[in-house]
C-alpha cells in the first residue's frame, strides 16, 4: 500500500497529533497529500477500539469512490492507484520505488517523532 505503481499520498485521519507529523514530512518533501478517512473501522484500525492511537499513510485508495475524486492530482488520471492491490499480481515487480522511499521516509519521521515527544 506504500508503493503502488500509481501512487497518490495520503495520510489517515485517524489522530489528529499523529497525522501532523505525517503532514509535515510530506509537506518538507514537497509533496501534495490527501486526507484518507475510508479506513475508518476497517480491520486495519481495529487497536482503536482497544484505545491504541493509530496513524498512517498510504499511496492507494481502497475505494471506487474515493480513487475517482482526486484532489491533489494524485497518480494518473483514468488509471487505478494499484490494479493488483489485493490481487495475485500484488508482487515485488508491481512496486514504485520512488514511492516506496517516499512513503517510508514519512513513517521513519513519524517514528522519530513518536520516540522523541
Amino acid at each position: 500500500m506504500i508503493g503502488s505503481p500509481n501512487p497518490g499520498y495520503f495520510v489517515y485521519d485517524d489522530d489528529p497529533a499523529l497525522e501532523k507529523i505525517f503532514q509535515e514530512c510530506y509537506t518538507g518533501l514537497g509533496i501534495p497529500t490527501e486526507i484518507r478517512t475510508e479506513g475508518d473501522g476497517r480491520s486495519d484500525h481495529a487497536v482503536q477500539s482497544a484505545g491504541i492511537r493509530s496513524a498512517g499513510c498510504s499511496a492507494v485508495r481502497t475505494t471506487r469512490r474515493r480513487r475517482r475524486r482526486r484532489r491533489s492530482g494524485a497518480g494518473r488520471r483514468g488509471k487505478r492507484f494499484d490494479p493488483c492491490y489485493h490481487s495475485s499480481c500484488d508482487t515485488t515487480s508491481n512496486v514504485n520505488t520512488t514511492a516506496l522511499d517516499r512513503n517510508a521516509d514519512a513513517i521513519a519521521y513519524a517514528l522519530w517523532g513518536l520516540a522523541t515527544q
